[in-house]
């Protein structure tokens, strides 16, 4: 079986080049792979999740095409979102569809079911994606404006 990065080349996702030279700089970070490609340029967040739908077999969800119905994304609590990068997005006969940053959690897809009473049929995106929209829904979280409490001091 192939490994992923064989496949993003198969795929005509990078060049070996650029595969070669990802590995370079993730040997000599320490850091992953997939976030390097995206900072030297070969890949956008999107694009690798795309990716990852496409090896997976789970469906990518573009956030920004939905017009969010408030009263299913409160079928979660915000502080749950946030903390595991989740978003409920619409509801159809008693299944909840959320994206995910980890779609592929059991305990989470378990936690989720437990906490709606719902079925729960995930979808993969990004997490800023996730992020973005819960900051629209909720507005930014407190401890953006931490500065706040050294500039009165």
């Amino acid at each position: 079986m192939e490994d992923l990065e064989t496949k993003l080349i198969l795929g005509r996702w990078i060049t070996p080049e650029q595969l070669s030279a990802a590995k370079q700089e993730a040997a000599a970070t320490g850091k992953p792979i997939w976030p390097i490609l995206v900072k030297l340029g070969y890949l956008s967040n999107e694009t690798i999740f795309i990716f990852f739908a496409q090896e997976s077999g789970i469906p990518y969800v573009s956030i920004p095409d939905y017009k969010l119905n408030r009263e299913v994304v409160l079928l979660l609590d915000e502080r749950f979102c946030r903390d595991n990068l989740v978003l409920p997005l619409f509801l159809v006969k008693g299944v909840l569809f959320v994206a995910c940053n980890n779609p592929l959690d059991p305990i989470l897809i378990d936690s989720m079911a437990s906490l709606t009473g719902l079925s729960i049929e995930t979808l993969i995106t990004c997490a800023h994606a996730i992020t973005r929209a819960l900051d629209e829904c909720y507005g930014p979280e407190d401890n953006v404006f931490i500065i706040e409490q050294f500039l009165v001091k």
